[in-house]
């Protein structure tokens, strides 16, 4: 009988100590999640505010209220802490659209990955301000990021780390989940992109100019 009892309590005290330990392991967990959360959310502030001057700032105050709001609702559940498969693809818009845009030449294609980056151009022509391109965005799984999972904003910085522009938002077009970006190039043809998803950075900058036709990377 005592034997019983015994081995009654061995279970319960087991149990008790597993349950203490699935605990602790769920608020580690916690704790690591809201570390990410906090991370991005600081990332995502220094990226928008570097480079800003104080009337930039007051036109994108709301926005970033805003934003932040958005990504605490979210718990970042949705958005991509690595990216090693993200992938952007550019191409040829169309005369429909491109005729209200001032464009380099017609974007074949255009992929990036954190260790690569490429582009591939037409018809470049020399001495226009800037190209549109369209992006599809997609998560590891290879899944297109439905809107209001997925932001996808594009800075443009001149070869001195001086804004040419605010962050560009993307348009978001629901029939293919696609999203159209105009890249501005500086005075010396220079191309310098930050990209970020949901307030995350992914990459390294892009650099890169425009030669007879073909991107050169800086």
């Amino acid at each position: 009988m005592l034997d019983m009892r015994e081995q009654e309590l061995i279970l319960q005290i087991n149990q008790h100590c597993q349950d203490k330990v699935n605990v602790l392991d769920q608020q580690k967990a916690r704790l690591e999640e809201f570390k990410m959360e906090m991370n991005d959310s600081i990332s995502f502030t220094h990226g928008v505010l570097t480079g800003y001057s104080k009337t930039g700032f007051l036109q994108v105050r709301g926005r970033i209220n805003k934003r932040h709001e958005n990504l605490y609702a979210r718990r970042f559940d949705h958005c991509p802490h690595a990216t090693a498969n993200m992938t952007f693809n550019a191409v040829n818009l169309g005369a429909d659209f491109q005729k209200h845009v001032l464009t380099l030449g017609n974007v074949e294609s255009f992929d990036i990955d954190p260790e690569h980056c490429k582009i591939k151009m037409s018809d470049c022509q020399v001495g226009q301000p800037s190209k549109v391109i369209k992006v599809f965005l997609f998560d590891r799984e290879g899944r297109p990021f439905p809107e209001e999972k997925a932001d996808v904003q594009v800075r443009i910085l001149d070869t001195s780390n001086h804004p040419l522009t605010p962050f560009c938002n993307a348009v978001h077009s629901d029939k293919d989940n696609s999203f159209f970006l105009e890249l501005i190039r500086d005075e010396h043809g220079v191309f310098i992109a930050d990209v970020y998803v949901c307030g995350i950075e992914i990459g390294e900058k892009i650099k890169f100019v425009i030669k007879d036709n073909k991107p050169f990377f800086l």
